[in-house]
């Protein structure tokens, strides 16, 4: 009989065969050429985290995904506990909510491109909020079920946009900025999920509450950064490390013959 040993037995098979197949795609991510960071760099980029439009965007990125994590902690437990499910019904729920989300994101950054980082931000977040509240009103089952998953897409599908934020306000040290921006996402948000288990210790009304707050404070600061960032820049041509240069769409062209290594 299967048990949750054979669970987790069974979860780290999808790990394994990521592994594999990045034996066969390594060849294809190029080697960084990035020179090592001085204390002058450093110094930079702090400087441009300090300023008030990066201090906001520290907290849109800590407020989004505290709401995400407390949703995603809480949905099998709220599953369980309320609408007494299985855990084969909880888990093809959650993963079909997941799966979801999935072809939105570049939709969604796409538009974040010609729209703005923050547009997109604001709104998703926005959408998340009024999705995310409406669950404390104990809908209908299948009700809750459509604003459970919009809810989540509406957060996840931003997830691009606002890694690109972050390197789009830091301007250098990509890197970094990103791994800066990842503590943030995984550090600080999870201590959602200890604010959203004390709200469900409560009331599932509180919990889903905190969550639609977090991420409607994340919108309201999105909206106040609107008037501050300008449209990300669509070049022509991009530059080559030999000092020439190619268009945008040659560039695609051959990222593409290397991929696929033809």
């Amino acid at each position: 009989m299967a048990d949750w040993r054979g669970a987790l037995a069974l979860s780290v098979l999808p790990t394994l065969l990521a592994g594999v197949c990045f034996l066969w795609v390594v060849r294809a991510v190029p080697l960084s050429e990035t020179p090592r960071i001085e204390r002058k760099d450093l110094v930079l980029l702090l400087k441009a985290w300090r300023s008030r439009k990066g201090v906001r965007l520290v907290a849109v990125v800590s407020l989004y995904n505290m709401a995400l994590i407390a949703l995603l902690s809480m949905i099998p437990l709220y599953l369980t506990k309320v609408h007494t499910l299985s855990p084969g019904k909880i888990g093809i729920i959650f993963a079909a909510i997941l799966i979801g989300r999935a072809p939105a994101q570049p939709w969604v950054g796409s538009i974040s491109d010609k729209l703005g980082r923050f547009a997109v931000l604001a709104a998703g977040n926005g959408l998340a909020a009024l999705a995310v509240r409406g669950l404390a009103f104990d809908p209908t089952f299948w009700v809750m079920i459509a604003m459970l998953a919009f809810g989540v897409a509406s957060l996840d599908s931003v997830r691009a946009a606002m890694l690109a934020a972050t390197v789009d306000h830091a301007g250098r040290n990509e890197s970094t900025t990103l791994g800066f921006a990842f503590t943030l996402l995984d550090g600080v948000g999870a201590f959602g999920a200890v604010l959203a288990g004390i709200a469900a210790g409560i009331s599932w009304g509180a919990m889903f509450c905190l969550a639609s707050a977090l991420t409607g404070g994340a919108a309201v600061l999105a909206i106040s950064n609107l008037r501050d960032s300008a449209r990300p820049k669509s070049p022509k041509s991009v530059a080559l490390i030999d000092g020439e240069s190619m268009t945008i769409e040659k560039a695609k062209a051959e990222h593409a013959r290397q991929y696929w290594f033809l």
